[in-house]
This record gives C-alpha cells, structure tokens and sequence, in this order.
C-alpha cells in the first residue's frame, strides 16, 4: 500500500477487534480504497494504523491496543461494550444499493431504511466490528 501523507483535517479512527477483516467489510460494503498500513511494532500481528477513503473521506481503523499507552493505549472495541458512542453517516447517491452492499457484506440492520420527513432515504446499520453507521440519500421533493 501507498504511504502517502496523511489528509490535513479531522479523520476518524474507529478501534475494531481486528482491523484486515473491518478493512475487508469497508471494502465490500462501501467502496473503500485502502491506502495505507502500518503493523504494530511490539511483536504482535496487530495493526496500528489503516488508512482508508472512502468517497473521498479517510477512515483509519486501528486493533485494540488496550493493554499498552502505546498505540491509543485504552481504545477498544465497541462489541466489547455492546454499544457505540459514534455513528458514522454516509451521504451516498444510492442508499439502496449502498445498504444492500452493506447487508450482503455482514452489516445488521438498527433502523430499517425508510423515506423520512426531512428529505432523506435513511436507515442505520451496525458492522460487523460494531460500529454503527448512518446511510443516506437525499431526495427532496
């Protein structure tokens, strides 16, 4: 993978039990590229840093490093709490499409996708690391 240099901004990094397999359901549900990689250092076949962009945002997901200050040392996952305290929305152009993609790749279904009185086709889905995500199309009247 590219090491290019990171984004100026704010990126969100999501910790996740197992980074590759988050990577591969990112990849599969919503086009993600990946673009760059970084094995931890101590030893372990942990990841510390994966970088991914998707529809032009980065994402950086991470492996639980919650037995060392290393790393975001205290960050794990949320399946380990069996809640989120983020919800990543994406806006996409086919919420349709896009929330077949994510339920053919693992994703669990928190609130059906329905036409909603803002303006959006919206629904909400948790991934199979346990983050919850926000997909919507907007469609004014």
């Amino acid at each position: 993978m590219s090491s290019d240099e990171p984004p100026i901004g704010v990126t969100p990094i999501l910790t996740v039990a197992d980074s590759a397999a988050a990577a591969e359901f990112y990849k599969q549900a919503y086009g993600a590229i990946e673009v760059a990689r970084m094995p931890a250092n101590d030893g372990s076949r942990r990841i510390m840093h994966l970088r991914l962009v998707i529809g032009g945002s980065t994402l950086i997901v991470m492996d639980e490093f919650s037995d060392s200050a290393s790393y975001g040392g205290g960050s794990v996952a949320p399946t380990d709490r069996n809640r989120t305290t983020v919800t990543l929305h994406l806006q996409v152009k086919d919420a349709a499409s896009t929330w077949g993609a994510a339920l053919d790749a693992g994703a669990t279904i928190v609130v059906p996708m329905e036409r909603q009185f803002w303006g959006e086709l919206y629904g909400r889905v948790r991934d199979p690391s346990g983050h919850e995500w926000t997909i919507a199309q907007w469609m004014p009247d």
